[in-house]
């Protein structure tokens, strides 16, 4: 059996279950799963402290507030 175990977050039992998932991201999921895995790499100091702070940055444009809100009011508009 394998088990994959996606950034330390939780742990899928089989590739079945991997392929499900990859299916079905949708566009928060994605941005959820790219802003760990950086976390995740970063755990491990793969990144510079310049290019930690880089995407330290970047994900704090991605999360801030008003960005959360026109995503919000999008999808009220659809």
């Amino acid at each position: 059996m394998v088990n994959y175990n996606i950034f330390n977050l939780f742990t899928l039992k089989n590739d079945e279950e991997f392929q499900t998932l990859l299916d079905s991201l949708n566009k928060e999921q994605s941005i959820y799963f790219l802003v760990n895995s950086v976390k995740h790499a970063h755990r491990q100091g793969i990144y510079t402290l310049e290019e930690s702070e880089m995407i330290s940055r970047c994900i704090r444009k991605i999360y801030s507030p008003e960005i959360i809100q026109n995503d919000i009011n999008e999808k009220r508009d659809e």
